[in-house]
């Protein structure tokens, strides 16, 4: 057996399907550092069944799983498929007859792995008990790992010991040890615990017995006493029905006495009722009387105090009526006043207005007149300069003078602007104002818009909620029947796994041919073979018997193609083996067992060689009389044929054959009936699936709804923030805004004192060019002609400056008057319409006044008249209530007698009543007496016993008889009073023996009998273990023999192969191994001994890493040569080699080569030369691996 391929597919960095073809001989694996050389040696480990992610180089197991690149998706399984070769041996049974086997492994991403053999799903066991005893069952023994060759020569005693094992072939002797063992242990265990449960059985037993006794005893008492129990019953119930009787006849002649004095009672209840009635309106008549004169009475004190109430009150109110005319008056002429003075104020105004106009038009014309001589001026200083250069220092002196007077005017026009700019500023600030009031007033309407949106937003929102609340509740009902179908396809899905495991080996053995002999089956192998004739019928369950009586030994008949293969058959094979070419057979009548069967034409032709001419009954009773023909019987399976019969099945395995037919074609009907469950199972969870995925679609669509309108809430609530912080934002605005007005007049107020400053200046600056002036008083007659023109020009500005002051100071004046006549205009405004107010208001109140004073005056009037009529009242009332006063009292006295008599008759009546009600309550026990004594013996006794008491007096003999199966009593035997003596002192004592046994168990009979069986099949249990554990124990001496005679005889070979290998190999020095315990060869460790050349014996570990790589390459090759393994991987173990010992390592490698397959990954050039395949390993691309092969020889 040998590795001829090896498929890689998306495991570690071969994502694509790679595959290896490896030879028998030697094959290199080669490449650069990282590019995943050795990911082919942890592949073949793993297909092979490796369980330790660790020993892969992988934290868990699914990182050997492609986990993709910067280019490449990752794989979502890993598969990797080894196929073997045969060679010399053939593989283990069941796969004895295949040339080749396939070995796969696959690993899915979501965790589920499968093992398969010729792509059938398998158990990891199958794979690992294929490779018992083949050197694969160890890893150190046929796969050697980067770095870890060292570890055969470090490993302890106990471990090197296991590399013999697996050469001496005893890994499934130890495998087959282990588990009788387990089993021994398991058999020990139920062997103590039966006899644990067999002591405690039969103390049970013993105990049981005793309870049955005293049951048996306890039912005798029980019966005994209970039939002196009925008879007790009975004749109590005799004794009370007599006294009944009795009591009934006394009761019923007190009852006619009862009834008589109840007449009497009911006439003198009559005319007491009567009595009573007269009584009772008489004192309802009196009693409205005197209700009604106390009433009268009350209304009059409270029409008295009303009356002078209402007359306080007119007083008042006519007070009230003149003091609000006078008031009225009042006001009305203050009012006439008022808006006289508003008249002539909003014409002063108006006045003032007009001066103001004409005012402003004067003060521009002055200005420009101003601002004309000022140029003028200017232009006279100029002329002035051209011609008194010799004065050029107070020319400039002036003119700098004129200079600042010009910037002072010019200084004053600017700050008119200014306050003309204020004034259009303060303008739009009053329009700014009344806008920003527009605006507020709007964002109010806005946010009490958002807010009802709000409001409806969060009632949407909820709606929604409520909705998502139900889908989910919809949601959680659909997993729940989803976790439910998938939990019952699970269940089938193991039912199908198990079925298929069935299936796949009913077709393995139906493919081996388990069941028939080994020179059938070797013809069977045969190219020129059909097949069996059993494997061409399809027998009923019914006709499996009679079949196997009817063929015997034909029953492994072979079909073959021609009659040069029958004949070259008959030739080779000297054991009886039938053969059959049917082409060459007779024709076949189909009557029979061959109609009943189902059968190609050969093999019905081969059938009827075999029966010829034959009958097929039923049953045997049915045989026909003077029949020659052969006879088959179906019950029982026989044969009749010239007086001969034939009974009894062949012994072979036929009849097994034909059964694990039928039960393969059972079972794959089963599977098919499965698959189509499993397929409704599956579309059902796929539909329930697909409502999941819609309830939550749904829901998602429900939830961004919600967030929608979560969002547009919160765009709300953001809306009202923004507009409570754009109010917050107005009102500081108009807050900024007052304060600069406020500041806006204090710039005013400065500007005043500022221009007040400058004219300060300006008559400074006239006084310092009043003294030049004189300075120049001695300059040509142009200059004073010029001096005298200036000063009239600064005599004329100044008048006009004066008069600019004077009207710019009026103007002010006639500024503050019409703001103070607007706000004296405003206040009489509101004091005229104040005084409206009030004189409308105090005109309704004397309107209101007047109305209630003429009610008072008529409420008086009626109430006077009313007084009147109740005082004549009262007095009637007062002389009826004293007559009816005096008729009441005659009429109480009268009642008062009657009562009496009326009461005396009562206590008499209830006096009887009671006498009455205590006799009823006696027969009432009595009778409840007579029941308790029925359902006594009702319940206790299944009797039936008659209380009605029609019937108790007409037949009182035939009520107290009981003619039972059981007991028969008397009427007699009741009556008798010697007799009830006698039993009842009978019944006594057997109470007192009953009372005496206690812990009756009723269930122990039952419970002994169900025991006692359970006990005698625990002893029979014992009997079959304890044969079980002698087998198992001589088994396991039979298994230990052979594990020593295989490892002695195997020690001893490999112990002399590797004396000699070690020095071959290192060029010298000396090697041997040693036993740890040499008397105990079942579990004694192996020491390695070696001494390199030129170099005394000492311990292993010392050696260099070279050295213990020729010791573990010498004793892995000595191992070889006694058991080789089919095939070994060696990764980089020549690495620690230096040139002579590689040299030596390449020249034994090819020689072990001839006998097993070598699979090297090296970068040694020497070791790559000699190989027969190299198998080049690149990463053109990162992440990925890619192969390329080259065949040296």
């Amino acid at each position: 057996m040998h590795i001829q391929k090896v498929r890689i597919h998306g495991f570690k960095s071969f994502c694509d399907k790679t595959v290896f073809s490896f030879g028998r001989g030697l094959s290199g694996v080669v490449g650069p550092n990282g590019c995943g050389k050795s990911n082919v040696f942890d592949a073949v480990k793993w297909c092979l069944g490796e369980q330790s992610a660790k020993s892969l180089r992988g934290s868990s197991m699914s990182d050997v799983i492609f986990n993709g690149s910067k280019n490449r998706a990752p794989s979502s399984t890993a598969e990797v498929a080894i196929v073997f070769s045969k060679g010399e041996q053939s593989f283990p049974p069941p796969y004895h007859i295949c040339d080749e086997i396939e070995i796969a492994r696959v690993l899915h991403r979501t965790g589920g792995s499968e093992y398969l053999i010729n792509k059938v799903r398998v158990r990891l066991k199958d794979i690992q008990d294929l490779f018992l005893d083949t050197g694969l069952h160890n890893r150190l023994y046929s796969f050697i790992e980067q770095g870890q060759i060292g570890m055969i020569v470090n490993a302890r005693p106990a471990q090197t010991r296991l590399l013999f094992e697996e050469a001496a072939g005893i890994s499934r002797f130890k495998l087959r040890k282990e588990q009788s063992v387990e089993k021994l242990k398991k058999v020990t265990l139920q062997l103590s615990e039966i006899d644990l449960m067999l002591g405690v059985q039969e103390k049970q037993l013993e105990t049981l017995q005793r309870q049955v006794a005293q049951a048996e005893q306890y039912t005798r008492l029980k019966r005994e006493e209970k039939e002196l129990r009925i008879f007790d019953v009975l004749a109590k119930g005799k004794k009370l029905t007599d006294t009944l009787v009795e009591r009934i006849s006394k009761h019923e002649s007190f009852m006619q006495e009862v009834q008589h004095l109840e007449l009497i009672n009911t006439r003198q209840e009559a005319f007491l009722h009567q009595a009573r009635v007269s009584h009772s309106a008489l004192f309802q008549r009196l009693s409205d009387v005197r209700t009604r004169y106390t009433s009268v009475e009350k209304e009059l004190g409270s029409l008295q105090l009303r009356l002078e109430l209402l007359e306080k009150e007119l007083v008042e109110k006519k007070e009230s009526l003149v003091v609000l005319k006078r008031t009225l008056k009042e006001d009305r002429s203050e009012q006439k006043k008022e808006e006289g003075a508003l008249v002539r104020v909003v014409s002063e105004r108006q006045a003032i207005w007009q001066s103001i106009q004409g005012e402003k038009v004067e003060l521009q014309r002055l200005k420009s007149l101003v601002k004309g001589r000022k140029k003028e001026l200017n232009q006279k200083y100029s002329a002035l300069e051209k011609k008194k250069e010799e004065q050029r220092t107070l020319s400039k002196e002036i003119a700098s003078i004129s200079v600042q007077m010009n910037s002072i005017a010019m200084l004053l026009i600017r700050i008119e602007n200014e306050q003309k700019e204020r004034a259009i500023e303060q303008r739009n600030w009053i329009q700014e104002y009344a806008k920003i009031e527009k605006e507020r007033s709007g964002l109010l309407k806005e946010s009490d818009s958002l807010q009802a949106d709000q409001e409806e937003i969060k009632k949407k929102e909820q709606e929604e909620q409520e909705k998502i609340g139900a889908c989910d509740v919809e949601r959680q009902k659909i997993q729940k029947e989803r976790k439910a179908q998938e939990k019952e396809r699970r269940i089938l899905q193991k039912q199908q796994d198990t079925l298929q495991t069935e299936v796949s080996t009913l077709l393995r053995m139906q493919r081996d041919r388990v069941g028939f002999s080994t020179k059938t089956k070797e013809v069977l192998r045969r190219s020129d073979v059909y097949g069996t004739l059993l494997e061409e019928l399809e027998v009923p369950q019914k006709y499996e018997s009679i079949l196997a009586v009817s063929l015997g030994e034909y029953i492994e008949a072979i079909l073959v193609s021609s009659e040069h293969a029958l004949q070259d058959i008959a030739s080779k094979v000297q054991d009886r083996v039938h053969c059959f070419y049917p082409k060459s057979l007779s024709p076949y009548k189909d009557i029979g067992l061959i109609q009943r069967l189902h059968a190609s034409e050969e093999a019905k032709k081969v059938l009827w060689s075999i029966l010829g001419e034959h009958i097929l009954i039923e049953n045997i009773v049915d045989v026909p009389c003077e029949v020659t023909t052969k006879i088959l019987c179906v019950n029982p399976p026989c044969v009749l044929h010239k007086g001969a019969t034939t009974v009894g099945v062949p012994q072979n395995d036929t009849l097994m054959m034909l059964e694990r037919s039928r039960n393969l074609k059972i079972k794959q009907a089963k599977i098919q009936g499965n698959n189509e469950h499993l397929t409704l199972f599956q579309d059902r969870i796929l539909f329930l699936d697909q409502e999941d995925m819609q309830k939550d679609l749904t829901v998602k669509a429900m939830k961004k709804i919600k967030q929608e309108l979560v969002a547009n809430r919160q765009e709300f609530e953001k809306g009202l923030i923004r507009i409570s912080t754009e109010l917050r934002s107005l009102e500081k605005e108009e807050k900024a805004m007052k304060r600069r007005q406020d500041k806006l007049a204090g710039d005013q107020r400065r500007v005043v004192s500022e221009i007040e400053g400058q004219k300060e200046k300006k008559l400074k600056l006239a006084e310092r060019k009043r003294e030049v002036e004189k300075e120049l008083f001695f300059t040509d007659d142009r200059v004073q002609e010029l001096q005298l023109q200036v000063r009239r020009d600064q005599k004329d500005q100044k008048e006009r400056e004066f008069t600019l002051q004077t009207r710019d100071t009026e103007f002010q004046i006639e500024q503050e008057k019409l703001h103070s006549k607007e706000s004296l205009e405003k206040r009489l405004r509101e004091t005229s319409k104040r005084l409206s107010l009030s004189i409308e208001r105090k005109n309704e109140e004397e309107k209101t006044l007047s109305i209630r004073i003429e009610r008072i005056r008529a409420t008086l009037e009626k109430e006077s008249a009313r007084e009147d009529l109740l005082k004549d009242s009262c007095q009637t009332l007062a002389d009826k209530s004293a007559s009816m006063e005096k008729s009441y009292q005659e009429k109480q006295k009268e009642y008062s007698r009657v009562e009496k008599k009326f009461r005396d008759q009562i206590a008499k009546m209830e006096k009887k009543r009671g006498e009455s009600k205590r006799k009823k309550d006696e027969i009432s026990r009595m009778e409840q007496e007579m029941e308790q004594l029925a359902n006594i013996l009702q319940e206790d006794f299944s009797l039936q016993l008659n209380v009605e008491l029609s019937l108790l007096k007409r037949d009182i003999q035939r009520a107290f008889m009981v003619d039972d199966e059981e007991y028969v009593i008397h009427y007699e035997e009741v009556s008798s009073s010697k007799k009830y003596t006698e039993n009842r002192q009978l019944h006594m004592k057997k109470k007192e023996q009953l009372s005496k046994i206690r812990g009756i168990n009723h269930l122990a009979v039952e419970q002994y009998h169900a025991l006692d069986e359970e006990y005698k099949l625990k002893i029979a249990q014992r009997e079959d273990i304890f044969e079980s554990v002698s087998s198992l124990e001589s088994f396991i001496v039979d298994l230990d023999q052979q594990c020593i005679t295989r490892f002695s005889e195997t020690y001893r070979h490999v112990n002399a192969h590797f004396q000699e290998m070690y020095p071959q190999l290192v060029g010298g020095g000396k090697s041997y191994l040693d036993l740890e315990d040499a008397n105990d060869l079942l579990n004694t460790g192996v020491h390695i001994y070696a001494r390199p050349p030129g170099k005394r014996m000492q311990q292993l570990s010392l050696l260099s890493g070279g050295e213990k790589a020729m010791v573990a390459i010498s004793l892995l090759f000595s191992l070889f040569k006694e058991k080789p393994s089919p095939f070994c991987l060696l990764d980089e173990v020549d690495a620690p080699l230096d040139e002579g010992n590689g040299a030596r390592f390449n020249m034994m490698l090819k020689e072990m080569s001839l006998t097993s397959q070598f699979i090297v990954i090296t970068h040694n050039k020497k070791t790559m030369e000699a190989m027969d395949t190299l198998y080049g390993v690149s990463m053109p691309k990162p992440g990925i691996s890619q192969v390329g092969s080259v065949r040296l020889r």
